[in-house]
């Protein structure tokens, strides 16, 4: 028979297997799963939300800097775009001046490219590589 807790969060009585075990402290970790996602998805969501940045948040930021109307524009389109382009974990490609890499924005992977090479080389090199890189399981 399966030893019954106490969940310190929802207050309900569940089986031991529904809770987390520590083996640092070797015993069960209150809250419950369940309680524990909950609160794990709610702190995701306000942590997405305080990342969301809008363009008259960028203005206002720039604009205390006392810049003028093209370069607050400029920096807030760039800032924008950077984002944009993170948010959609494609790789991107970047130069040091020397050497091209290819790089993965998810998980900070990059392979160097030898450049110049023909355009049917690029893209088979782009598509093993955002192969490689599928992070659909984080």
């Amino acid at each position: 028979m399966e030893h019954l807790i106490i969940c310190t969060r929802c207050k309900v009585q569940k089986k031991q297997s529904d809770f987390w075990f520590d083996k640092r402290r070797g015993k069960v970790r209150n809250p419950c799963r369940m309680c524990s996602r909950k609160s794990e998805s709610l702190r995701n969501k306000v942590r997405y939300e305080n990342s969301l940045i809008t363009r008259s948040d960028v203005l206002n930021h720039y604009n205390k800097k006392g810049l003028p109307n093209e370069i607050l524009l400029f920096f807030t389109d760039l800032l924008l775009l950077n984002r944009t382009i993170k948010k959609m974990e494609k790789p991107l490609i970047k130069s040091d001046g020397i050497s091209t890499y290819i790089f993965c924005p998810t998980c900070g992977d990059f392979e160097s490219i030898e450049l110049p090479c023909g355009l049917d080389n690029f893209i088979t090199i782009s598509n093993i590589f955002t192969q490689i890189h599928k992070h659909d399981d984080i």
